[in-house]
């Protein structure tokens, strides 16, 4: 079941999303009453590495500091399809951690038991990765062509700056998870015909012009699937930024819960320009959560990124296709 939250958990599922997203519809009380049991707050977002990493919190009411308790004791089992992969352990605050790499097309399960409380479970599917080749970059690498060849599942788009500056990484590009310093950029333009507008960027300025007619986004860019776009009648379109020397084009193919997850999270942003709006924290605006007996998200993605130097200016292209 999917559940409605309040909007003070707005700040839980933002604190997911940036770290790198059952029953019936209800609405969950923003400050549980003097003696209640605290709601235990899961976030996992599996991916194509390999190791899987799960936070473990409790809720807190809104007039409470945004500082979260962790929960200190439980047993976090991963399943795929019906057999256990593996128990997750704890390394940190809050923080636990998994050596096993999900298999694209299969179901996942995670079950969470935690002393006091009824069992939290979730399930998720790892998405099959859309097909992408990278084609030779434009306008002095500023407009990156991409080939699409089919429409597996919706995808998202970022760019990201890099840190990784050496000679090195042209001869072999790295990847985003060899650079802990990677930021997001906060303006990234496509001009692919299927992509959700919801996070257009509407202000016009030198920052946000770009060539072929790309139109620019706030940070992410959501593609829908177009069973049209296969093998046989392959889609071209472009990325472009100006996010600097350095960057990264992230692709992320997505989960359904993934998907719902991250476009709930940035249409509230998105619907309040000041974060500092007590307003913000009343309205019914739905943050999707799809953890039974609990509060947060179980989701996956698979994910290409491709680095980009643009102080370098190569010939050819190269098939990136999972």
């Amino acid at each position: 079941m999917h559940k409605k939250r309040n909007g003070w958990w707005l700040l839980l599922a933002c604190w997911g999303l940036l770290t790198m997203l059952t029953a019936c519809v209800d609405d969950l009380s923003i400050s549980p009453k003097e003696g209640s049991r605290k709601v235990v707050v899961v976030s996992c977002v599996l991916h194509n590495t390999k190791v899987q990493k799960l936070h473990l919190t409790y809720s807190n009411p809104v007039n409470e500091p945004s500082f979260s308790e962790e929960v200190e004791v439980a047993t976090p089992t991963l399943y795929e399809e019906e057999k256990a992969v593996g128990t997750f352990s704890k390394i940190g605050y809050g923080e636990w951690e998994l050596n096993y790499t999900p298999h694209r097309g299969k179901t996942y399960r995670l079950v969470v038991e935690v002393p006091g409380h009824p069992t939290i479970t979730a399930t998720t599917t790892m998405p099959i990765p859309v097909g992408i080749y990278r084609e030779e970059p434009r306008n002095r690498n500023r407009t990156k062509p991409f080939l699409q060849v089919n429409h597996t599942a919706p995808f998202w788009i970022c760019a990201l700056f890099s840190s990784l500056e050496e000679p090195q990484y042209f001869i072999k590009p790295p990847k985003l998870e060899d650079d802990p310093k990677a930021h997001l950029a906060g303006i990234i333009a496509t001009t692919h015909k299927d992509a959700d507008r919801f996070t257009q960027n509407e202000t016009v300025n030198e920052y946000n012009t770009f060539d072929d007619g790309a139109v620019p986004y706030e940070q992410y860019i959501r593609v829908v699937p177009n069973p049209e776009i296969t093998r046989e009648h392959p889609y071209e379109f472009t990325v472009a930024e100006n996010a600097g020397a350095f960057v990264f084009i992230v692709m992320r193919s997505a989960s359904t819960e993934y998907d719902r997850y991250l476009k709930s999270v940035l249409e509230k942003l998105k619907f309040y320009e000041d974060p500092d709006d007590p307003a913000r924290w009343f309205d019914e605006t739905v943050i999707f959560s799809n953890i039974e007996n609990g509060l947060g998200i179980f989701a996956a993605y698979w994910q290409q990124d491709f680095y980009y130097n643009n102080n370098v200016f190569s010939s050819g292209s190269t098939p990136i296709v999972p």
